[in-house]
């Protein structure tokens, strides 16, 4: 648990740690990563990256629902918009060798 004071004289907020915290920042830098390369990443990709990450750390319980895309879109402030732009364009290739490489198959 970590806590945050910004001001002496207001109330101390408090968050807690959830089990799926690990997995949102190996999954958020995963996908800084694949945006800053101009990959285009759908929530179906985003929901097996974090399963993925969930097996890794052995959390074989966790599902990466479409309630937890939700709010892990709305904690991280993520849109799934086009990648408009000559200069955001990518060869289809990149893309799918990129894909192989760090998204496991099932």
């Amino acid at each position: 648990m970590w806590m945050v004071n910004s001001n002496e004289n207001s109330k101390n907020l408090k968050f807690r740690k959830t089990e799926t915290s690990e997995i949102d920042e190996v999954v958020i830098k995963w996908f800084r990563s694949a945006r800053e390369k101009s990959i285009p990443i759908s929530s179906v990709l985003l929901q097996e990256k974090a399963r993925e990450v969930g097996r890794t750390l052995g959390l074989d319980r966790f599902k990466a629902s479409n309630g937890w895309l939700e709010k892990f879109r709305t904690r991280q402030n993520i849109s799934f918009k086009p990648i408009y732009g000559e200069e955001k364009s990518v060869e289809p290739n990149h893309v799918t060798d990129w894909v192989e490489i760090n998204v496991p198959r099932i």
